[in-house]
């Protein structure tokens, strides 16, 4: 059986499905980062709440945007509660445990589940 295909374009929009780790690792960066940063098309699984929790609670401010874009304001790294909860997600914990070790005060990371 032969088959011919002919030369043809493809054209339109698509939106990937947010990536639950990229949306964690996007909220770590922009809670240390000083200033604004927007994350458009976030992952609003449990882990990356629970990554937006540990944000304030490290110093940076979280604001629900048009179209559900996140927008961080961070100020660097100044923590206002030295409770950090990741619930379930280790990769919250990954990218909390090294900021604990450098703060100034005790810190507390906790978690819940498997975690």
């Amino acid at each position: 059986m032969k088959r011919y295909v002919a030369p043809s374009s493809v054209e339109g929009e698509i939106e990937a499905p947010p990536s639950k780790s990229q949306t964690i690792r996007a909220i770590f960066c922009a809670a240390l980062a000083k200033g604004k940063s927007s994350i458009l098309y976030p992952s609003f699984s449990d882990d990356a709440k629970s990554s937006l929790r540990v944000a304030e609670a490290i110093g940076a401010e979280v604001e629900l945007g048009p179209k559900n874009a996140l927008s961080i304001i961070g100020g660097g790294f100044e923590p206002r509660k030295l409770d950090w909860n990741c619930g379930e997600s280790a990769l919250c914990l990954r990218m909390s445990a090294p900021l604990a070790a450098v703060a100034s005060e005790r810190v507390i990371i906790s978690g819940k589940g498997a975690l």
